[in-house]
This record gives structure tokens, sequence and C-alpha cells, in this order.
């Protein structure tokens, strides 16, 4: 009771629509694949990093010019999940780096088992970023409704798989999903967030 919760706020400066085809140069990319993204450090098992290579496995099968890119966690503790030839594992990325990583990327992954949010910090910066965001129920990314801003995806991943592939080739209405995505984002920006951190301290 009369606790607000107020989210970190995301900076639109940084993390915002850029040329694809110049961040996948920049990052020395295919500019003909489909590439999806995954980000977290620790807590694997907690991240669904396991849910999310299991989707990527059913889209490669469907599309073999799909790539998944896994930035953040340790080799030594996922090296059995990643063997995969579709999978490239980096570290973890500077903040000047990273935005060009969600610049790049078509798909951004969020299936985590419990995490919460509206919505997360990486969800948020892939929103800016004009990435289309894969999430689930468990996730509890409230900010996304499925077909509206975003995928909110079930258990059946060949089914999901498909799913995806069929709404990345329908550039109409991929591309009202990613608008939809950009204006509801705008509701986090740091001058925002900041503005209501301040109107509640004024308050106490």
């Amino acid at each position: 009771r009369d606790v607000e919760v107020i989210g970190a706020g995301i900076d639109l400066k940084k993390f915002k629509p850029r040329n694809k085809k110049i961040a996948r140069k920049g990052l020395g990319l295919d500019l003909n694949k489909i590439y999806g993204l995954y980000v977290g450090r620790g807590g694997y098992w907690t991240k669904g990093l396991d849910d999310v290579i299991r989707l990527s496995e059913e889209i490669y099968k469907i599309n073999k010019n799909y790539r998944l890119i896994v930035i953040g966690p340790d080799y030594n503790k996922i090296k059995h999940l990643v063997s995969s030839e579709f999978i490239s594992l980096l570290p973890p990325q500077s903040r000047d780096k990273l935005p060009f990583y969600y610049n790049a990327s078509d798909i951004f992954f969020n299936l985590s088992r419990y995490e919460g949010g509206d919505p997360t910090l990486v969800t948020g910066e892939a929103m800016a970023s004009g990435c289309l965001i894969i999430t689930n129920i468990e996730s509890c990314q409230e900010i996304i409704s499925d077909k509206k801003n975003g995928l909110v995806i079930k258990q059946d991943y060949e089914k999901e798989a498909e799913r995806i592939i069929d709404l990345l080739n329908n550039k109409r209405e991929l591309q009202k999903i990613i608008k939809n995505s950009l204006r509801d984002i705008g509701r986090f920006s740091l001058e925002r967030c900041g503005k209501r951190y301040l109107r509640e301290l004024n308050n106490v």
C-alpha cells in the first residue's frame, strides 16, 4: 500500500533506431542474415537462455540464414548450451558499443522464467533501438502485448518459430509493431522517470 514503483529509465539519446546496415558493417556482421539477440551476464537459467536457444533452433530449422548472438554469460557456465553453429557468444560489451548490437539485430529475446519489470532495462533498450521483442508470460514484461508491440510466445516453440518468421516476412505488420514499441517505450525515458522520482520525493 502507498508504494510507487518507478523504473530506472531508458536513455533514449543513446538507445534509438539507427540504420541496420551501417550498424552491421560497423560490427562486422553479415548484411543478409537474420539476427536474434540475447543479453545477460549471470543467472542464465533464470533468464531463460536455454529456452532462447531451443526457440532459436526451431527458427534455424526454418531459415538457415538465422544467427543468434549471445552477449554476457560466462562461457564455462553455458558451453553446453552454445555449441550450435548458428550461435555466437560474446563477452559483455561496453555501454557505448551495446546499442549497435541492438540496432544490428532483428529480434531481441526476453524469455526469463521470472524477472518482472515494466520493462526490464535490456528489454527497454531493445525496444528503443527498434528490435522486435519476443517475450513470454513468465518474464512478466507488462509493457508487451502480443502482436501489438511485440510477440508473447508459448512453449510450442516449433509453432512459435513459424509465427516469428512469418512476421519478419510481413514487413508492413512488422513495422507497425516496432512503431508501437517505440511509442510505448517513450513513457520510460530518463527524463520522464526522473520527473516521477522528484514528484514522489516532493510528496514525502
